[in-house]
């Protein structure tokens, strides 16, 4: 397990198998949960450990403008009211696609796992893709 990985563990709970998501060629041990909206170059998800039943905000972002040709991938673990409150806020992915903006929001400032195109993955409240704007 990396270090990025280790701290991870450690600040967000969950068990060893969480966080072997992004690990070099580790299989994942989540299932999805939901798809809260999935557009052409953004995407987000709840998915659930399967050992110990953690619930992590996946977001996939695929960057064409010019100069941030990136692809970004975050994974944020989630509370059960965060959780609900996710669900509740964007039931549907045609009232999240109304409010992406929001969406977005949710993950700015907040501990998470992170990657840019494919590369080693990091963890922290700040990436790089923060500085593109956001949609709303």
């Amino acid at each position: 397990m990396t270090e990025a990985l280790q701290q991870a563990r450690v600040a967000f709970g969950g068990c060893e198998c969480c966080f072997r998501i992004p690990a070099e060629g580790a299989e994942p041990t989540l299932s999805h949960v939901k798809t809260i909206y999935g557009g052409s170059h953004v995407m987000f998800f709840v998915e659930q450990c399967e050992h110990c039943g953690q619930l992590f905000l996946y977001e996939f972002k695929e960057g064409p403008w010019e100069p941030f040709d990136d692809l970004v991938q975050r994974y944020l673990p989630l509370t059960p009211e965060q959780y609900v409150m996710l669900h509740n806020q964007f039931p549907t992915k045609k009232c999240a696609s109304e409010h992406l903006g929001d969406l977005e929001h949710f993950t700015v400032g907040r501990d998470r796992l992170w990657c840019i195109n494919c590369g080693v993955w990091k963890f922290g409240s700040f990436d790089p893709d923060d500085f593109i704007p956001l949609s709303g």
